[in-house]
């Protein structure tokens, strides 16, 4: 292998996929919510656009009983209860089969309804699926469920061309034998942290592959003291639930899922690369490709004028003889900040090129004090620290506020609680009530938490003010201090009654201000006195 694989087509073509799918769903509904899952994944909650059809007094009822023509539902007849779902990485497949029964914590009222909203959610995913087809020329598997995870499995269940509904009720003998790597966040390392307790817990002790079913066998306090990150027992609880069929994971919005890093690279065979001349060789052909990539985000960017990197960063991998593993790998990394808004400002091409190699190569030190002979394996040249990441995409989620309700709101905001009735999704569904997050703060702003320049500077001010004051009064204090012989200890200063600089409360809101001082007076009335201690002055006599 000389040069690595370039996926810039592939690229492209997910990038056209995703925009004309994200206008699909946006067009829907304003509410509607989508983001990227990986060069081929995407996820949308249509929940809002479920919800708008619902309510229409003109729609069948009727007709949402039965499936219609171009929607795949597993279960409905003898054909459809028989799938197979397939680990990519290792292979492995199970086969499912689904029986009567089972109602997933619904009752018959409840169940109806979901059938009839999914079934309605899988209407809206067809036009979803015939709106891409029509701009991309690319053929799309829809897989619609009530959970992120559900929606997933459901997509995989009947492809190519197809849109997919997976009932909850009927997930359960589908999840129950699939491989666990099936389960998002459940990767290879941690797969291998819990076999020897999946081993202890299940009479099979080498089965061809381990399924949900095995993990559940395993109790809570037995995984978790086998995931060493995992300190709260977060990740073992999503696990357990996942491994039951249930997902709280939002579709949040990714403002159309523009790249946070731009980055490119090539591999190299072993020993073919162990020069410093042919670092910078083939760093010239990454300059190329990496150009071309920032040329097409900035025309993706909802702000091309800010889509520029400030931070440019070279990794290489080298053989470290060190290394006694069975892959002798090392990776280096060093970056360096740069001026992306003049890179992105420059026409000529030669002129681009020379400003990439004239701040990397700088970071080719990092080579330099390799003392084992030089071999490189991999070289990755990124951009990152984009100045529009983090910019609002909507008018909504900048509205300018004015006061603050209570000082609380600066520190804590209640979690909000997943809608799990609430159906509808193109890949993957389910709703947080965003808005709930707000209001219960008071205010319908998420963003302006700091004061206003005007209001900082006057904070500033006040500081500055007080420090020249302390400073003073330690002056005084200290002649004090010298004139008075026959005292024995110095005269302490008065101490703030509240405890807090007057200052400090005088440029803050009034409202917030009284918090303070109310919660200060709470916390001395609840908490004992401690003794003060004495200064070091009180262990000595003046002679």
């Amino acid at each position: 292998i000389i040069e690595g694989s370039d996926i810039e087509p592939y690229r492209d073509a997910s990038r056209s996929i995703y925009d004309a799918f994200r206008g699909a769903v946006k067009v829907l509904h304003s509410d509607n919510s989508t983001r990227k899952g990986g060069m081929d994944e995407f996820f949308a909650d249509i929940t809002s656009a479920v919800e708008e059809e619902w309510e229409k007094e003109e729609i069948d009822r009727r007709y949402l009983r039965t499936t219609q023509n171009g929607i795949w539902v597993y279960g409905d007849d003898a054909e459809s209860c028989v799938v197979q779902i397939t680990e990519d990485q290792s292979g492995a497949t199970a086969t499912s089969t689904w029986k009567q029964g089972g109602n997933f914590g619904m009752d018959g009222g409840k169940q109806k309804m979901c059938t009839y909203k999914l079934r309605i959610a899988a209407l809206i995913a067809k036009r979803i699926q015939q709106k891409v087809r029509a701009e991309t020329n690319f053929s799309t598997t829809v897989g619609t469920s009530v959970s992120p995870m559900l929606a997933k499995i459901a997509s995989d269940l009947k492809k190519p061309n197809s849109c997919n509904i997976l009932f909850p009720w009927r997930s359960r003998t589908i999840i129950d034998t699939m491989p666990l790597r099936r389960i998002p966040d459940l990767g290879s390392r941690t797969l291998r942290s819990i076999i020897p307790i999946l081993k202890k817990y299940n009479r099979d002790q080498d089965p061809e592959f381990w399924t949900c079913a095995h993990l559940l066998n395993v109790p809570r306090h037995a995984l978790h003291s086998c995931l060493e990150r995992d300190k709260d027992g977060s990740l073992c609880d999503l696990l357990i639930n996942r491994c039951k069929g249930v997902d709280t994971l939002a579709i949040i919005d990714d403002g159309g899922g523009i790249n946070k890093q731009v980055s490119v690279e090539d591999s190299f065979i072993r020993g073919s690369l162990t020069s410093m001349d042919g670092v910078i060789q083939n760093l010239n052909l990454l300059f190329v490709r990496i150009l071309r990539l920032l040329d097409k985000r900035k025309k993706s960017s909802q702000k091309p004028h800010e889509a520029y990197p400030r931070v440019l960063r070279l990794t290489a991998r080298i053989v470290d003889r060190s290394v006694t593993s069975r892959r002798p790998f090392r990776n280096i990394s060093k970056q360096a900040a740069i001026n992306g808004n003049l890179l992105m400002e420059m026409q000529d091409r030669e002129e681009r090129i020379d400003f990439l190699k004239k701040h990397t190569i700088p970071l080719l030190n990092i080579l330099q004090n390799v003392t084992d002979g030089l071999n490189v394996t991999r070289l990755n040249l990124a951009s990152a620290s984009f100045a529009d990441i983090g910019l609002s995409s909507s008018s909504d989620q900048s509205v300018a506020r004015t006061t603050q309700k209570n000082v609380s709101s600066f520190f804590q905001c209640q979690q909000s609680t997943p809608l799990l009735n609430a159906q509808g999704s193109v890949s993957k569904t389910e709703e947080y009530d965003q808005n709930h997050c707000r209001e219960s703060n008071g205010s319908n702003h998420t963003k302006d938490v700091l004061p206003n320049p005007t209001r900082m500077q006057d904070v500033i001010e006040n500081l500055k003010r007080k420090q020249h004051r302390k400073r003073k009064s330690h002056v005084s204090q200290s002649k004090r201090w010298k004139s008075s012989g026959s005292n024995d200890e110095e005269v302490p200063c008065e101490p703030l009654s509240s405890g807090v600089d007057p200052s400090f409360l005088d440029a803050i809101p009034a409202d917030i201000a009284r918090e303070i001082l109310e919660n200060r007076k709470l916390q001395e009335n609840s908490s004992p006195q401690l003794p003060r201690k004495l200064g070091i002055q009180s262990y000595f006599t003046r002679l």
